[in-house]
């Protein structure tokens, strides 16, 4: 058998899975967009669990009532600065009218229990991700005899295989499908109690039914050609076999039965290669759509990598392997038809996961930064599927919470849940999620130019958008735009946090124009205009839409130099933070760059940010904004304090260290897992290296000392594709721009390569270290 073998695309860890209580949270981990797997254990006890990405607990949706009188009210007692009784109005009344909706949870499908017997002893423990292959693998040396287990997700059979091999026939196991095992949970109760098991022949089955009493269920097809196989109660038996083959059907939400599924997977008698060979070049597709390297591999174990970390310096291999990791899990975890990839993706090991909702105040923008340059446009589709499906809901949010038209998008929704769930007013009252995710269905335009999705899915999404924000602005005695009440996810102004230090993680959230929410109507309605111009659109609105664009205040600064949270001076600023929402100008957004006057005040609001109050994300994300200050040693430590505290062996990340280290936040509920710090890394990475906006490309933009050297291929500019090599000790740059469509752009290249020549079938007029340039489609421009 083929051991495995170490490269740049394959993650290995020497130990097995070692967080005590939740083994499941260090498993490795495959899918296919939709089915995940998350194997963990031990040499002789290991657990594969299955999820679907469909699969959500939920109750019966209660009917939003009609309390759009709130708002008037919300704005009296802000008008007479009541704003403690204001920012609790919305929110009482709704549970006056015995408002409760609750969000759902991803339910975990199954487990596949596996035991084996006599093994006395091991060495050479080894387990492995292979990225490319989306392959997961253990390996250990049993009294001379190499025993192997592989598993992967199929794209093509929408199927799980995996195989246990050994030198000789060693295998003695014990196979058993059932539900995911969490006594202490309720709805383990419900899952558990509704179950059916059956073993017969060579076929495990196990189906259950969800909270809306829809059946699910999987089916296990166990293989061995050289073995025995018996039956015992509701597990088979394998003994004295050196291969054993394992296929695995789902299906969810009634889609399906049982006995079908049996039907199929009895017909399922093709090798492990047939399937393997069939999945990898969709995989491999979308893994290899874009790459990146730093040419330093020393084939290093993820607990040496982070060991040496933890020392301070996160080696290029690291930096490297994650950027890798964080575009793996998002390929394996969303797909173009189906849900997009959540905080916890499709690989929760319990029944209600901590913050593993759909959450838009930050994290699935997160999530879905790095997709347009690292050349995985398509997979935006999961986003905006899942939130225009909903849109009848959002209407319906807008008339009855606030009395206005278009949509009102909550923070967090979940597959079942398009309403209001999380009552409290740091939520309720922000009005600005439509507005940032518009921002990502723009920004999918800005680089794939589909006229189609252009006219079906971003303008409407973007109308409706507008409308609400045409209703719920209102103008004050200068003729600005006011927009109250207005939150700044998720943080209270300085002057409102209780003297006594009181433990409240949102006291009076409820202000006057943050920020965030006047850069986001800002931005929305500037690319509005500019899209309806173009496509000849909603000619009889523009002039609306620009007196709203002209009347937004400009910012201002504090008496510290740093720009405010709050636009309103009765609003205090507030360092001990995560969020970092009032920089959404410089980024996510691309209305400031380093070329205006008051970026410094933007770089000072967030040098002030206290480290303390940091999480996962929230590094994540102050790393990306650094590079837009050009900042790339600033940009790289945000991300070695994720590698030195919010990152598990198998390159997981949390939302906070739960070992008390300070340099992030402390929780007294534990660290929960949440991928969109991975996703957030994978897209500071690419700050680094290319900064792109519909007008202008920085080459190199913010480029730290660990990585002086590098090459990318495939990564995507607004308008073509970019290829690019650089090693600065030596001087050496190359990159080579391909247009697909006509472009017209400025290009900024970096300073510390002398001498650059430029070539190709384009026009280019210089300015400085600016190449304003003109390309047609398939145009190609050399830099050297």
């Amino acid at each position: 058998m083929e051991l495995i073998n170490k490269n740049i695309n394959i993650l290995t860890m020497k130990y097995p899975t070692s967080w005590h209580g939740a083994l499941w949270r260090e498993g490795l981990m495959s899918g296919n967009g939709k089915i995940g797997i998350n194997m963990y254990g031990g040499v002789k006890r290991e657990t594969m669990i299955i999820n679907h990405a469909e699969l959500w607990s939920g109750k019966e949706v209660q009917e939003l009532p009609d309390v759009h009188d709130c708002l008037a009210k919300t704005r009296k007692a802000m008008d007479e600065e009541r704003f403690h009784d204001a920012s609790w109005t919305l929110t009482n009344t709704l549970k006056e009218h015995g408002y409760d909706n609750e969000r759902g949870y991803p339910l975990p499908l199954a487990e596949l229990n596996m035991t084996f017997f006599d093994l006395p002893g091991f060495s050479d423990y080894l387990r492995a991700v292979n990225m490319e292959t989306g392959e997961i693998s253990t390996q250990f040396n049993e009294n001379g005899i190499w025993v192997k287990k592989d598993s992967f997700v199929s794209r093509k059979n929408d199927m799980i295989v995996m195989r246990i091999r050994a030198g000789k026939p060693i295998l003695n196991a014990k196979f058993k499908l059932d539900a995911l095992k969490e006594e202490t949970e309720s709805l383990y109760d419900y899952i558990k109690g509704n179950s059916k098991i059956c073993a017969k022949d060579n076929i495990l089955s196990y189906t259950s039914v969800d909270t809306d009493g829809l059946p699910f269920g999987a089916v296990a097809k166990i293989e061995c050609p050289d073995g025995k196989r018996t039956v015992e109660d509701d597990s088979i038996n394998i003994c004295d076999s050196s291969d054993i083959l394992i296929k695995i059907k789902v299906f969810v939400k009634g889609k399906s039965d049982i006995d079908t599924l049996i039907d199929e997977m009895k017909r399922e008698n093709e090798s492990y290669e047939y399937y393997f060979d069939r999945h990898l070049p969709m995989h491999k597709a979308l893994y290899n759509s874009a790459d990146l390297s730093f040419g330093e591999n020393n084939n290093l174990s993820n607990e040496e990598l982070l060991l040496d970390a933890y020392g301070g310096n996160s080696s290029k291999e690291l930096i490297e392997k994650l950027w890798r990791y964080g575009r793996y899990l998002f390929i394996c975890g969303c797909d173009t038809d189906g849900l997009p990839f959540t905080m916890y993706g499709i690989w929760p090991g319990g029944y209600r996961q901590m913050w593993s909702h759909n959450m838009a105040n930050e994290n699935i923008q997160m999530i879905y930064w790095h997709t347009n340059v690292g050349n995985l446009k398509e997979l935006n589709h999961s986003l905006f599927r899942y939130y225009n499906n909903r849109m009848d809901y959002f209407r319906e949010n807008a008339k009855k919470l606030y009395g206005c038209n278009g949509i009102f998008i909550p923070a967090g929704t979940t597959p079942n849940m398009p309403y209001p769930n999380q009552v409290v007013p740091v939520i309720m009252k922000w009005v600005g999620a439509a507005g940032w995710l518009a921002q990502h269905y723009y920004r999918h335009y800005q680089y794939t130019r589909d006229t189609e999705y252009l006219h079906d899915i971003l303008i409407p999404f973007m109308k409706e958008t507008i409308d609400f924000y045409e209703d719920f602005l209102v103008f004050d005695d200068n003729g600005y735009i006011k927009i109250y009440p207005s939150i700044s996810p998720e943080n209270t102004p300085l002057n409102f946090i209780p003297k006594d230090n009181e433990n409240m993680a949102h006291p009076m959230p409820t202000t006057i124009n943050s920020t965030i929410d006047i850069a986001i109507v800002k931005e929305l309605f500037s690319n509005m205009i500019k899209l309806c111009i173009e496509h000849d659109l909603y000619k009889d609105s523009i002039d609306n839409w620009r007196k709203i664009v002209d009347a937004i205040p400009k910012y201002r600064t504090n008496a510290d130099g740093a720009i405010k949270e709050w636009q309103d001076e009765r609003f205090e600023d507030r360092y001990y933070h995560r969020h970092l929402s009032h920089i959404y100008p410089v980024f996510p957004g691309d209305e400031i760059t380093t070329q205006d006057d008051i970026i410094t005040a933007f770089e000072k609001a967030v040098d002030l940010r206290e480290i303390g109050a940091q999480t996962g994300w929230s590094l994540a994300h102050m790393a990306s904004i650094y590079a837009r200050f050009e900042r790339g040693n600033d940009a790289m430590q945000c991300l070695e304090n994720i590698a030195k505290t919010c990152m598990q062996s198998n390159l997981v990340t949390l939302h906070n260290d739960w070992r008390r280290m300070d340099i992030s936040l402390e929780m007294d509920s534990g660290a929960p897992i949440q991928f969109d710090a991975i996703m957030g890394y994978v897209n500071a990475v690419q700050e680094m290296i290319l900064y792109s906006s519909e007008k202008l490309i920085k080459l190199l933009p913010a480029l730290p000392d660990s990585m002086q050297k590098g090459k990318i291929s495939n990564w995507c500019f607004c308008g073509g594709y970019i290829n690019m090599e650089w090693d600065v000790a030596r001087n050496i740059f190359k990159a080579e721009l391909t247009a697909v469509r006509e472009v017209d752009i400025d290009i900024k290249i970096p300073k510390m390569f002398k001498d650059i020549k430029y070539s190709g079938n384009c026009t280019v007029e210089e300015n400085g270290d600016v190449l304003s340039v003109k390309m047609k489609a398939d145009a190609c421009l050399k830099l050297s």
